[in-house]
């Protein structure tokens, strides 16, 4: 069994594709993009160590993330993988690709979250030592759907319904160890690492993940092997934002 747990997406001959979260996510949010933007494609969406169905055991460092994909890479017998990355899961690809080169073909990032603010990341880390718990699922995916576009909205209930946990005491939170969302917010303040291979990134234009700096360093990277961006008007979770346009520059970038 692979270390991290995995889902399929797509024909099992098919080219592979390694889908990455971000924090107190899990693999299952790539099932729409996978399903409809990536139909020809063998999607490989984890749960990273801390989230979902994985191992629940620190540390939660991004080297021991690094590590986890490389041996559940090693164990499904993929030797050279596109990596689409959200959020955390985008600087996960990063540091991937430059430990390993020989192991990515390319990078698509999306609204990737890397060399933030030392002072807002230590904000949202202390922020995230408070666990969020509801009484009822529907309190839960009330929550999740908050003020978001109508679209996202209803993408965010539908993940909450299955991305979940039930307390003993009868309460409901999303299924991540709190503890990997601590350290994860402290590990995204790291300097953006500069992986040698294309690159794509989808930027929220709401959000303020991607910076000029973090663009600089993405670009002397990817070099000859190109940088692409595609800004849209959207926040954070592109993929439930905006779908249709996060869905068309991934399809376009790794059939390029």
């Amino acid at each position: 069994m692979p270390l991290l747990n995995v889902r399929q997406y797509g024909p099992d001959d098919a080219p592979p594709v390694l889908a990455l979260h971000g924090i107190t996510g899990w693999g299952g949010r790539f099932r729409r993009l996978a399903e409809e933007a990536l139909p020809d494609r063998r999607v490989l969406a984890v749960d990273l160590r801390g989230h979902g169905e994985s191992l629940w055991a620190p540390p939660f460092s991004v080297p021991q993330h690094v590590d986890d994909l490389l041996d559940t890479l090693d164990q499904l017998g993929e030797e050279r993988v596109p990596i689409v990355g959200h959020s955390f899961g985008g600087l996960l690809a990063c540091e991937l690709a430059v430990r390993a080169p020989g192991r990515v073909e390319r990078l698509a990032l999306l609204d990737p979250a890397m060399q933030l603010d030392a002072v807002d990341a230590l904000g949202a880390a202390e922020e995230a030592c408070v666990v969020n718990r509801f009484p009822t699922l529907e309190a839960l995916q009330e929550a999740r759907a908050g003020t978001r576009r109508p679209a996202a909205a209803a993408a965010a209930r539908a993940d909450a319904a299955e991305h979940h946990l039930v307390l003993e005491d009868g309460s409901y939170r999303l299924r991540f160890c709190p503890q990997a969302e601590v350290v994860g917010w402290t590990e995204m303040a790291r300097p953006a690492p500069s992986p040698a291979c294309p690159i794509l990134v989808v930027t929220a234009g709401q959000a303020d993940y991607v910076t000029d700096p973090v663009r600089h360093a993405l670009r002397a990277g990817a070099g000859k092997g190109g940088f692409s961006e595609v800004v849209l008007d959207c926040d954070h979770m592109v993929f439930w934002d905006a779908f249709d346009e996060t869905a068309a520059a991934v399809r376009g970038f790794l059939a390029s």
